[in-house]
């Protein structure tokens, strides 16, 4: 029974913290520190572990040994932080080419009507502003 059971914990792990990675820089819970996702995510492992107790009537350890729940947790972690990368590097690269392509856009008319046209960042802060409304 450890070998399938192993393998789950694992895999809950980093799917989870993947997902908690995600969705980190929201913070959809709120601003405080027991809100943060990292910190929710490892009160639900922690909640995982105490429903599996419950569920087997057996102590965790004897169906998951201990260092494979410390090294299922730091996968969660790793995997939220990579996760959490992915999210704020695929954001920058859209803002990107948002940017790149109205600035293009503008060039291409001639800059008509729009503050700092002449100026190359004055202009891209004027795109910023504009995307951000």
């Amino acid at each position: 029974m450890r070998g399938p059971l192993l393998l789950q914990w694992r895999l809950a792990t980093i799917a989870g913290g993947f997902l908690f990675g995600l969705f980190a820089d929201r913070r959809p819970l709120g601003e405080s520190f027991l809100a943060h996702p990292i910190v929710v995510y490892a009160g639900i492992a922690g909640l995982g572990l105490l429903v599996l107790r419950l569920a087997l009537r057996r102590p965790v350890p004897e169906v998951i040994p201990e260092r494979a729940i410390v090294v299922g947790f730091a996968l969660g972690i790793a995997a939220f932080l990579v996760g959490n990368y992915r999210r704020a590097s695929y954001l920058a690269a859209l803002k990107r080419r948002i940017v790149d392509a109205a600035f293009t856009k503008f060039r291409r008319a001639g800059g008509i009507g729009f503050p700092g046209a002449r100026d190359p960042h004055r202009a891209i802060n004027a795109f910023a502003t504009l995307i951000r409304q």
